[in-house]
């Protein structure tokens, strides 16, 4: 009996660390660092806050990877991907927000409806818009925090609040 209730429980130990294992590789890149850390995301911290350079982040967040986007059924390098979405952005762009960007000209292709994918440099594929969502996601919640940061760091009359002075710095 206790051989069955240990089996069982291994079993289920396996199962949900198998399981907490595929979600965090379904929401985290293998091979790309955290958002905060990373070039594309020191870029967006130099432009104003806008719904375009959200889009101009996910953009630079791939442009310099191993990935290829899979248009059509042809392989297209990240660098050539990315310089025209730049293109293609600053042509096209008319204030939509980011999601109904992605979700427009990032699911499908033009004019044929194929799902556009991703093939990671692991060979894995992904569909671009899931990825894309998930970073942008990722983003918003960054600046989400970073703002609140911001407004806490702020007395009710808009000065910053000083932090207290050390006790061993004479006045």
């Amino acid at each position: 009996m206790k051989k069955f209730f240990l089996f069982f429980g291994l079993l289920f130990v396996f199962q949900t660390t198998s399981i907490s294992l595929s979600f965090a590789q379904k929401t985290a890149l293998d091979g790309f660092p955290p958002a905060r850390e990373s070039q594309a995301f020191q870029q967006f911290k130099l432009r104003p806050v806008s719904e375009s350079s959200k889009l101009l982040y996910l953009i630079d967040r791939f442009a310099g990877t191993k990935i290829e986007i899979v248009y059509n059924g042809r392989y297209f390098g990240a660098p050539f991907a990315a310089n025209l979405a730049r293109w293609f952005l600053a042509r096209n762009y008319k204030n939509q927000k980011p999601k109904e960007w992605v979700m427009r000209w990032c699911n499908t292709s033009v004019p044929a409806g194929n799902l556009i994918w991703v093939k990671l440099p692991n060979g894995k594929f992904q569909l671009a818009r899931e990825m894309l969502l998930r970073e942008l996601k990722e983003l918003e919640q960054i600046v989400s925090e970073d703002e609140s940061q911001t407004r806490s760091d702020l007395k009710v009359d808009g000065t910053p609040q000083m932090a207290a002075k050390p006790a061993n710095v004479a006045s």
